[in-house]
C-alpha cells in the first residue's frame, strides 16, 4: 500500500519544477544574450566572417548564425561535463570571474567620474538620471563584487581545482 503523499512530498515536488523553470529561463537568457553579442559584434565588423554572423534568416528574421554558433558551443560544453566534470566547474568559476570583471569595467570608471564630479554631464541630456542617489547607488553596486573575486581567486576554489570537483573522483 502506498505511503499517502505529504505536505513535505508537495514542497519537494514543487522546489524540483520551480528550479527546472529557474535554470531553463537562465539558459534561454545566457543563450540570448550570447547571440545578440555575437551578432553586434559581427555588425560591427569586429569578428571575423561579419558579414555572415550580421545577417539575419529572411523568414524568421532572426541571426541565424550567431543561434547556430551558442548552439554549438553549449553542446560542446555538454559533451566535456561528460567526459571531465571537473574541467566543467573549472570552466564555470572561470566564466563567473569573467562576468564581475566585465561588470566592474563598466561600474569603476562611471564611479570614478561621479566622484571627480564629472558624471552627469552637460552633455548627458535628458536621459534617466538618479540625481543625488547616483552615487550612493553606484557605491552600493560595488559592495562585495571586487572582494568575490577576490575570495575566489584567493580561496582556490572551482576555478584552481579545489572545490566541489576538487572533491569527486
Amino acid at each position: 500500500m502506498a505511503m499517502p503523499s505529504t505536505d513535505t512530498d508537495d514542497l519537494a515536488r514543487f522546489g524540483y519544477i520551480d528550479s527546472v523553470i529557474a535554470i531553463t529561463v537562465c539558459s534561454l537568457a545566457v543563450h540570448t544574450g550570447g547571440i545578440r553579442m555575437i551578432f553586434t559584434m559581427g555588425r560591427d565588423g569586429r569578428l571575423p566572417f561579419a558579414s555572415a554572423i550580421a545577417r539575419v534568416h529572411g523568414k524568421s528574421k532572426t541571426p541565424l548564425v550567431p543561434s547556430l554558433v551558442i548552439g554549438a558551443l553549449t553542446i560542446g560544453l555538454l559533451v566535456l561535463n561528460v567526459g571531465n566534470q571537473r574541467a566543467f566547474f573549472v570552466l564555470t568559476s572561470v566564466a563567473i570571474i569573467m562576468f564581475y570583471i566585465a561588470y566592474l569595467c563598466v561600474t569603476v570608471p562611471l564611479l570614478i567620474a561621479r566622484m571627480r564630479g564629472k558624471w552627469p554631464s552637460a552633455e548627458h541630456g535628458p536621459y534617466f538620471s538618479l540625481g543625488r542617489w547616483g552615487l550612493p547607488v553606484n557605491l552600493l553596486a560595488h559592495r562585495g563584487r571586487p572582494t568575490t573575486v577576490l575570495a575566489e581567486h584567493r580561496s582556490g576554489g572551482a576555478a584552481a581545482g579545489n572545490g566541489a570537483a576538487g572533491h569527486q573522483a
